[in-house]
């Protein structure tokens, strides 16, 4: 016996160890429930029964963790051990419980934070608990004395206190890291778009997507996965050529909010989604549109509002019940300024050029009369007014009315001029062109009082786009803004897509086309898409033809590059959608691969390329 004692003597760690084990389980413990606490009160109630049983969990820890530290005032040594035994035990039946509730996520399914916080409270207990049955058997049981416990031993057990709850600090934000890891589908391209060796796809066109064309970017070509109201974050870029898959990116547990916005160079993608178990939170998701690689991740709490634009630089939102404010924030999210749009006005669209972005406002005259548009100026870093334009003319700027190109702003300030004595009037819509320029704000040149014609389809009124921008040391001349619509032919059945042409250095129109179409679009349909310029001028078209909505007959025009009145030629198109109505959700856009329609066909969405 007395070797025995002497033995014990000659091992002074084991009561420091015994102590360290002792505190840092004792903490594990309390962080259990304090994690699981926040796992339960700081995330919001999530659509299955996970809550409740969790508030239960929580009091019975707290009630075991209460229990297990009192035996270790009082009764200190094997029954405390024991005691931790159990409550590890249990704590590993709970983690257990929680992992095999975690559903492998989908587009209906997701791993909610709830449960991430949750499995990391659990995982505090089965370790707490495991520790204090450590501490006993470094001991075998013994409660060791005060002499044979160095005074410093507090000290160690103090700090594997402030170790295990730093442990606890990082772990919550870790764990919410994992959940979005968790939740997000994600593949990668490498290195540079491959180039194929087909010039002109027209045996048939691609394998049905599960979603819809959104734009042509220098990656490829961008869908956005079908699912509507509710959707999940989920996008898929595509060889124009091939039609092959280059890379996707999808965050189950983020509901889309609006569709893809990029940049003018079309180099990065923004995604804007909230979550679906905390819908306070809004993320916007930054990707590089080369490789699929996300650039940043910016969380909000709260909503910042529309996204409308995306720079290298800056990004600007929309915001307010009547988007009567504009702010600026940089790519971490941070708010660079805010720009409160003037009592009686709305913004509406926005884009950039260099440091001054563009606001274009739709305002109600002082006597209220009459609508007036505005363009306001504002540096892109500091958000300062530099400059105020106002329309000559009544009419407003609409979405899809502001274009830049050569350090200009063109705008289309768009009235109505339709008659009032009968319901059945075609719309008499008219444009001012206006071109601004950024450094002052003074308008360079203007087209006004343009008329291309009437319109039964609203859908279908003008917007702008700009063709033919120069690179470097290319020919200024071929740079124009091209303003689309389509109008109801006088005194007969049918209807015609117009097409008007104007020079961006000078406003002169330098091309004037149409094709004939039967089909008109009705309020819902998005008629954007239905032209394009190309890079030399050229202005593609497609339109049905048919004026039988049953029988469609869908048909792609060129015209251009030049000329006042131009026939347009029409160009082939895969034979297998010839009689299809493929036309009427359709999108041109130009693509690495040359143009690449994308359309909407029974519910199935693909896509052909012509180079």
């Amino acid at each position: 016996m007395a070797n025995s004692q002497r033995r014990r003597r000659l091992q002074p760690s084991k009561p420091v160890v015994r102590a360290a084990l002792l505190y840092a389980g004792a903490t594990a413990l309390v962080c259990w429930v304090i994690l699981l606490g926040i796992a339960v009160y700081t995330e919001p109630a999530s659509i299955d029964f996970s809550g409740t049983w969790l508030a239960v969990a929580t009091i019975a820890a707290a009630i075991a963790v209460i229990t297990v530290l009192s035996l270790l005032v009082t009764h200190p040594g094997w029954i405390s051990g024991v005691a931790g035994g159990v409550v590890a035990v249990i704590a590993a039946a709970g983690a257990f419980l929680i992992y095999i509730t975690m559903p492998e996520p989908s587009v209906t399914a997701f791993i909610t934070h709830r449960h991430a916080l949750a499995a990391l409270a659990f995982g505090f207990g089965v370790v707490g608990g495991g520790l204090l049955v450590l501490a006993e058997m470094v001991t075998e049981g013994r409660v060791p004395t005060r002499r044979e416990t160095p005074k410093w031993a507090p000290r160690v057990g103090v700090g594997m206190v402030v170790l295990v709850l730093v442990a606890a600090g990082f772990g919550v934000p870790a764990m919410h890291r994992w959940a979005d890891s968790a939740n997000t589908e994600a593949s990668f391209a490498q290195g540079a778009l491959p180039v194929s060796e087909q010039e002109l796809l027209l045996e048939e066109p691609s394998e049905a997507m599960d979603g819809k064309v959104v734009a042509a970017t220098p990656g490829g070509l961008l869908t956005v996965d079908k699912g509507g109201k509710g959707s999940a974050v989920a996008v898929t870029m595509r060889d124009a050529a091939s039609g092959g898959e280059r890379w996707h990116h999808r965050r189950w547990n983020r509901e889309a909010l609006q569709p893809p916005v990029l940049t003018a160079d079309g180099t990065r993608i923004g995604l804007v989604g909230k979550r679906r178990d905390d819908t306070t939170l809004q993320h916007l998701t930054i990707l590089d549109s080369y490789s699929g690689r996300v650039q940043v991740d910016i969380p909000f709490d709260g909503s910042p509002g529309q996204l409308e634009l995306m720079t290298d630089e800056v990004l600007v939102y929309f915001a307010g019940a009547e988007q009567n404010s504009v702010s600026g924030r940089d790519l971490s999210g941070n708010r660079l300024w805010d720009y409160e749009v003037p009592i009686g006005c709305v913004a509406t669209t926005t884009t950039a050029v260099g440091e001054v972005v563009g606001v274009a406002l739709a305002c109600r005259a002082d006597d209220g009369s009459e609508e007036e548009a505005r363009v306001v100026g504002l540096n892109a870093k500091s958000g300062r007014d530099v400059w105020e334009w106002v329309a000559p003319e009544e009419g407003r700027i609409y979405p899809g009315g502001m274009v830049a190109a050569l350090e200009k702003l063109v705008v289309d300030v768009r009235r109505d001029e339709s008659p009032n004595d009968s319901l059945f009037a075609a719309r008499m819509y008219r444009h001012d062109l206006n071109a601004i320029r950024v450094e002052d704000g003074e308008t360079d040149w203007r087209e006004k009082d343009l008329d291309l014609g009437n319109t039964y389809a609203p859908a279908c009124v003008g917007t702008l786009q700009v063709a033919g921008v120069p690179v470097e040391g290319d020919d200024l001349s071929r740079a124009r803004v091209i303003l689309g619509e389509c109008h109801q032919i006088p005194g007969t059945a049918g209807a015609t897509m117009d097409i008007a042409a104007y020079s961006i250095e000078d406003g002169d129109r330098v091309l004037r086309t149409q094709a004939k179409m039967g089909y008109s679009p009705t309020r819902d349909e998005d008629t954007t898409g239905w032209f394009m310029g190309l890079p030399d001028g050229r202005v593609l078209m497609t339109v049905d033809g048919s004026l039988d909505i049953n029988e469609p007959d869908c048909r792609l025009f060129i015209a251009g590059p030049t000329k006042k009145n131009a026939d347009a030629k029409r160009l082939p198109v895969p034979e297998s959608i010839k009689d299809s109505g493929w036309c009427r959700q359709a999108a041109l856009s130009l693509s690495p691969a040359g143009v690449t329609v994308g359309y909407t066909l029974d519910d199935q969405s693909r896509f052909f390329s012509l180079g």
